[in-house]
């Protein structure tokens, strides 16, 4: 069947061809060096896949199932990774990707990496922020509750795993 890779804000077809899936047809555009810079792949099955080097700036790949998939040399820089499961994925070491759960009051996955200025970028849920951002709201939410305890211990944790850079 035809399968077509869009951009999420233009709706611009960036590659398409016959393909069984959405995942055979990621990989294919990322082995012919495609330009995937803000396509829409959310929920994506790219479990497993040879997504090395791939050209993702501000792809929308929210939920996308990219477990043990190889990420090295991608750029991701913009890309929405929210919900996306990174476990086991080959990450280039200036992204420094960590994640725990269950989390919080909604045992939810908080996790964390580097942006393109090496900033250590916190989410959970909706939530997309620095540090002292995270901080401060888990504070405003959860002072004084089990729930900062957790949060405030996972924030340490992060710090001794990932540090600055």
């Amino acid at each position: 069947m035809l399968i077509q890779i869009k951009s999420w804000l233009t709706d611009k077809v960036l590659f398409e061809g016959r393909y069984g899936d959405l995942s055979q047809a990621a990989v294919d555009a990322v082995r012919i060096r495609a330009d995937l810079h803000g396509a829409d792949l959310h929920g994506a099955y790219l479990h497993g896949a040879d997504l090395h080097g791939a050209y993702l700036r501000g792809a929308y790949l929210h939920g996308a199932d990219l477990h043990g998939a190889d990420l090295h040399g991608a750029d991701l820089r913009g890309a929405d990774l929210h919900g996306a499961d990174l476990h086991g994925a080959d990450l280039d070491s200036k992204y420094c990707f960590l994640s725990i759960s269950p989390i919080g009051s909604e045992n939810g996955r908080l996790w964390v990496m580097r942006n393109e200025a090496g900033v250590l970028m916190y989410n959970r849920g909706c939530f997309s922020d620095t540090e002292e951002q995270f901080v401060a709201a888990v504070k405003a939410k959860h002072a004084g509750t089990e729930y900062e305890r957790k949060y405030m211990a996972a924030v340490e944790f992060i710090k001794s795993q990932v540090g600055d850079k």
